[in-house]
């Protein structure tokens, strides 16, 4: 092998093995480099492994071996911590459904306000509420807390409510007795029940006589209504309210009775009582109706609107007939 000079800096040669004490070295694959002291270069070998060339230019770094291929030096990839998963939230219970209240068929015989008539059958559809006496008189002028008494049919049932807030309102304190298709013997019975309980006030309002007239003939509703002012009696104030209906075959095909004359008829027997019950008034309906053009539904019955005239009218007969 001969030696190989360079005048600048000796060509960079990869040393793979290097033998101490041997003429030579080993440089790559099959390559020897020859070195003698005091040589113009002179090749170290790094603490690393690489070759350092030293020349009067400088040292100059190489790899071991110029054939071997570089080693990849290669950092591991730095992984990204999975983010912990959010618990998931707890679904929240369902609340439970309530119970729907159990409606008792007959009323409790006694509440904190009012005692209540616990013998009134179970509705079937056409009545009213058990009867209730308040324990708690209304206030306010000109009721003043005095009781009243009103017995009815259907049309009262329907105009209830809105007639109790305008007698309340008025200062006086309401007990209802009303059903569905009632006549006027009924509401007499009615009245014996009041009495026998003691809660007959010294009140009544009666608007019952719609019934009578679609079964019955004029001399025998008149006794009827002798019958039911006599249960009644002197010592007690009696409000009748006028009947009203615009039914007969022709504005009804399914109704075989001529209302409106009927109608009269009970009118004018009620206005003729007056001079032998003395106790006796009668609210004005019928004027109401046409005044305020009130249609009924079926010759008989109202709407709402109809409804809640026939409770004002009641209010106002009892503001301002009853002193």
């Amino acid at each position: 092998m001969r030696n190989v000079r360079h005048s600048g800096i000796a060509g960079l040669v990869m040393l793979a093995l290097v033998f101490s004490g041997s003429a030579g070295a080993v440089v790559g694959v099959g390559t020897v480099v020859s070195g003698h002291a005091g040589s113009d270069d002179e090749l170290r070998a790094s603490a690393d492994g690489a070759v350092k060339v030293s020349s009067a230019h400088g040292d100059t770094d190489t790899d071991a071996a110029t054939d071997a291929p570089r080693p990849q030096t290669s950092s591991a990839p730095t992984l990204k911590p999975h983010p912990t998963p959010k618990p998931k939230p707890k679904p929240k219970p369902k609340p439970k459904p309530k119970p729907k209240p159990t409606v008792a068929a007959v009323a409790p015989a006694s509440d904190t306000h009012s005692v209540v008539d616990a013998s009134w059958p179970d509705d079937d559809g056409s009545g009213c509420p058990a009867p209730r006496w308040p324990t708690t008189l209304s206030s306010g002028a000109p009721g003043n807390g005095r009781r009243v008494l009103v017995i009815g049919d259907s049309r009262t049932r329907d105009s209830r409510l809105s007639m109790i807030d305008g007698m309340v309102g008025s200062g006086w304190t309401p007990t209802v007795r009303c059903w569905g298709w009632k006549e006027v013997t009924w509401g007499t019975e009615q009245v014996r029940r009041a009495k026998a309980r003691g809660e007959l006030p010294k009140i009544v309002v009666v608007a019952l006589g719609i019934n009578d007239i679609g079964r019955q003939d004029a001399s025998m509703i008149r006794r009827h209504m002798v019958g039911l002012l006599e249960a009644i009696g002197p010592g007690h104030q009696v409000l009748w309210l006028e009947e009203y209906s615009t039914r007969s075959p022709k504005t009804f095909s399914n109704s075989h009775v001529n209302y409106p004359p009927r109608v009269s008829a009970f009118n004018a027997n009620l206005r003729d009582l007056r001079s032998s019950y003395p106790n006796l008034s009668v609210i004005a309906w019928v004027s109401v109706v046409k005044a305020n053009n009130l249609g009924l539904l079926d010759g008989i019955h109202y709407g709402k609107r109809g409804y809640r005239y026939r409770a004002q009218a009641i209010v106002n007969g009892l503001n301002s007939i009853v002193g």
